[in-house]
């Protein structure tokens, strides 16, 4: 009945080194999602941060024609000059903080990515561990004949 055991100690090595499998491959897909996530996160970024800098140009047209009906000189220095200025600061600003905070979320999903690939590959390797001490153990019982002890007996 020694070989029924072994096959049952084979199947369930089997069953582990599988079960590491696929836990790697579903890490690895958890991975390449949350990069392509986060991927997405920083071009969503650089999009937003395109409209911020088109809102502020469409904002500064718009103030210097306001001025410009209500009669003020707009080619020259002062108050035209300093609110132009001023749209055109926040907006690179605003667009700046944006793109750095796409950028973040970029890296902080590459991070994340590495640390599931590596969950992966160590779930795989202790499905091979746990193979290994299966077959090890089964070895062991056949080899035994079933006594415990370090001399066989009971």
């Amino acid at each position: 009945m020694a070989w029924v055991a072994l096959i049952g100690a084979g199947l369930a090595a089997a069953s582990q080194v599988q079960q590491g499998r696929n836990d790697k491959a579903w890490a690895k897909y958890q991975a390449e999602q949350t990069q392509a996530d986060a991927n997405a996160e920083a071009g969503a970024a650089q999009v937003h941060a395109s409209n911020i800098i088109s809102m502020a140009d469409r904002q500064r047209k718009a103030a210097r024609a306001a001025m410009a009906a209500s009669g003020v000189d707009v080619n020259g220095i002062g108050t035209p000059t300093i609110v132009d200025s001023q749209i055109a600061g926040d907006a690179e600003h605003d667009a700046f903080l944006t793109l750095l905070g796409g950028e973040d979320a970029r890296k902080r999903g590459q991070q994340q990515a590495i640390g599931l690939n590596i969950k992966g590959n160590n779930a795989q390797k202790a499905g091979y561990l746990g193979a290994a001490t299966t077959m090890l153990s089964a070895a062991g019982s056949m080899y035994s004949g079933g006594k415990v002890g370090w001399q066989g007996g009971r």
